[in-house]
């Protein structure tokens, strides 16, 4: 039986985000609970922008050249490519509906007549929509509501992110619920803290962010929270890359606001620094508009540290169920006040703590997640059935 991952972004294009993890771990333990794996993705994160090919954990990866158009990267030889040799695997996976690749994709799987899952990763979401442009509102008209009409089920996250997709498509559609997966022992190897030294920040004196700069992580009203809290000798590290330029408007900001000094911007973090800044912040926060899942969130989770998120967030069902942080609207008093109860008060804060990592151990083994996934392209071609 061989699945065709089809993804934006993969393995080595970290900056890309949280699915890059979730998505390398699934493809993996679908590898190993028998099922071939290759992937497809744009050749994001290699040293040029060419068509290669690749084995990354004894994966065949296929990378291909795109060309970008504002934001978007298009990868035109998929089309010849899937056309070509779409006979050989019995079911795909889209692992996006926006993204070109995925579009793309489908739209051959279409004329082929071939059966399709597909991973929205909540970004079908009525408050996402309403501020967008109006040529996105016009594509999902003429080819997304398309591509998700004619897939024969969907991978929700969350089951937020589920209730969100129906809230949006005006139905539901056939499909599970399977949280991206991680691995906790990852995040126990014991690291340097004299890597924090470089941002002048200590170990449990700061509030970490850790994501990109975009307008729909909620920073701007994070931001005006810290600004009113007790923040005591805590800073707020924000730590990620810009994108689209939306550092700017964080930066500036910070200087309306007189937080320059409060404040920490680190850029892009990856492997022992991450691993350092999660470990060793004192809370974590999220105040999203819109997350369907939010991975740096279970990575905090794993390692231990609390979490303060926005009611926007998917995770925030494992949040409420272990009681590992706090949920909050995204309200600057609400999120001002919610900073201050935990600043100001150890005993709670461990007490979040302490739940942090049975939540992660419980709920989000790749083995459980990949399995379910399985179940969903075995609804859909039995061939996929284990013996």
């Amino acid at each position: 039986m061989r699945i065709l991952y089809i993804t934006p972004a993969y393995y080595p294009a970290v900056f890309w985000g949280g699915p890059i993890v979730s998505v390398r771990l699934v493809v993996n333990e679908l590898k190993s609970s028998g099922l071939e794996v290759d992937v497809w993705t744009n050749a994001l994160g290699l040293e040029s922008n060419r068509e290669t090919e690749r084995l990354v954990d004894n994966v065949n990866i296929r990378y291909f050249k795109y060309f970008t158009l504002a934001k978007w990267q298009f990868p035109f030889k998929v089309l010849s490519a899937l056309w070509k040799s779409h006979a050989e695997y019995d079911v795909f996976h889209l692992s996006s509906v926006w993204d070109p690749i995925a579009w793309l994709s489908a739209m051959v799987l279409i004329l082929r007549k071939r059966k399709y899952v597909i991973s929205p990763r909540g970004s079908l979401d009525n408050s996402l929509m309403s501020k967008s442009f109006i040529i996105k509102k016009i594509m999902y008209f003429l080819i997304i509501r398309k591509v998700i009409t004619k897939s024969e089920g969907i991978h929700y996250t969350t089951v937020f992110e589920r209730q969100r997709f129906i809230d949006f498509f005006g139905s539901d559609k056939p499909g599970i619920v399977a949280y991206n997966p991680m691995i906790a022992s990852n995040y126990t190897k014991e690291v340097d803290q004299e890597l924090l030294k470089q941002f002048a920040i200590n170990p449990r004196k700061y509030v970490l962010y850790l994501g990109r700069l975009n307008w729909k992580k909620g920073i701007i009203e994070l931001l005006e929270a810290w600004s009113r809290a007790d923040r005591l000798d805590y800073k707020l590290v924000l730590a990620g890359p810009d994108e689209n330029g939306y550092g700017r408007h964080v930066l500036a900001k910070i200087k309306s606001l007189g937080l320059e000094f409060s404040v920490v911007l680190t850029g892009l973090v990856d492997g022992d620094l991450k691993l350092a800044l999660l470990q060793n912040a004192y809370l974590f926060v999220l105040t999203s508009m819109s997350e369907n899942f939010a991975v740096a969130v279970a990575e905090s989770m794993a390692c231990g540290v609390p979490v303060l998120i926005s009611n926007n967030v998917g995770i925030k069902e494992l949040v409420l169920k272990y009681q590992c942080g706090k949920v909050v609207k995204l309200d600057t008093d609400e999120i001002t006040n919610t900073l201050n109860s935990i600043l100001r008060d150890d005993n709670l804060r461990n007490s979040l703590a302490s739940n942090c990592k049975k939540a992660v151990e419980q709920e989000l083994l790749p083995t459980s997640v990949a399995r379910q996934i399985r179940n969903l392209y075995e609804s859909i071609h039995p061939a996929c059935r284990q013996p």
